[in-house]
């Protein structure tokens, strides 16, 4: 069974006033250094995420991570930005429901993904 790790756990409030930028690296950081499988949660309950900056997401990680993303994650100055990057992280599986991630411009839009097969 997969341990579950949730932005909340680490601070995030999803008021979408206050940042949580912080609690996302933090529970990013446990997750990724899971020795087991992990589900990485941003949940619902109506909330809406405020980050000051890009995340980025890096690895290597030490196992599969899934992912779920409930809640609304939205750029703290609604500037053309990727909010959220993937790098370097092998066996990553990514959920979460239609117009979760708000940026203010169409930069977020443009899908940016490389595929790598391994060497």
């Amino acid at each position: 069974m997969a341990k579950k790790i949730s932005v909340v756990d680490f601070g995030a409030i999803g008021d979408g006033v206050s940042d949580d930028t912080e609690a996302f690296n933090k529970g990013w950081k446990e997750a990724c250094l899971s020795p087991r499988e992990v589900v990485f949660e941003i949940p619902d309950g109506s909330r809406v995420y405020v980050v000051e900056k890009a995340l980025r997401f890096s690895g290597p990680c030490k196992s599969q991570i899934t992912v779920e993303v409930w809640g609304v994650i939205r750029s703290a100055h609604n500037e053309d930005q990727r909010l959220i990057r993937f790098e370097k992280v092998d066996n990553l599986m990514v959920k979460g429901r239609g117009n979760i991630i708000s940026s203010g411009g169409s930069v977020f839009y443009e899908l940016d993904v490389k595929l790598h097969a391994p060497m």
